[in-house]
């Protein structure tokens, strides 16, 4: 039972035992008027109390409400957060950003770099056919033959 609701059933019974004495003219109207207007006035008061207590418990939602609000804001950063991070699907060197950081960029932008790799290298170029003969000759496989062989045949 909170104050207001204490005083007001003080008034309360201060009315109901001043009524009866009215009527016999125990007490003066005025005592009788007074209780009446103590207890409007205690009565109001526990109303007051109730929509102050109505308002409190409007404003606990509300503050949980902002905190539910504020953690669905930094889930949200944190989603963003993880889309600022790029990470090439395969090992190499990158080459020069084409674009700056902190633009922003949509799967409709532009390539933001070229990653090279680097194991294996693989190089494509075109030779004469003169470097194709030495280059044929060099890679060549040997044979091992024997220095008795070699003299029978070449002899």
């Amino acid at each position: 039972m909170t104050v207001a609701e204490a005083n007001q059933r003080r008034t309360q019974l201060d009315f109901e035992r001043y009524k009866p004495l009215a009527q016999l003219q125990a007490i003066t109207t005025q005592d009788l008027d007074n209780a009446t207007q103590n207890n409007l006035a205690a009565k109001a008061q526990v109303q007051a109390a109730a929509a102050q207590v109505a308002t409190a418990k409007a404003q606990v939602i509300a503050s949980s409400a902002g905190v539910q609000s504020a953690k669905a804001a930094v889930e949200t950063a944190q989603i963003n957060l993880g889309f600022t991070h790029l990470t090439s699907p395969i090992d190499g060197i990158p080459g020069i950003a084409l674009l700056q950081v902190g633009a922003l960029v949509s799967p409709s932008s532009p390539a933001i770099t070229t990653v090279s790799t680097i194991d294996p290298i693989k190089a494509y170029f075109t030779a004469s056919e003169q470097d194709t003969s030495i280059l044929h000759a060099a890679f060549r496989p040997r044979r091992a033959v024997s220095p008795i062989l070699q003299r029978e045949i070449w002899s």
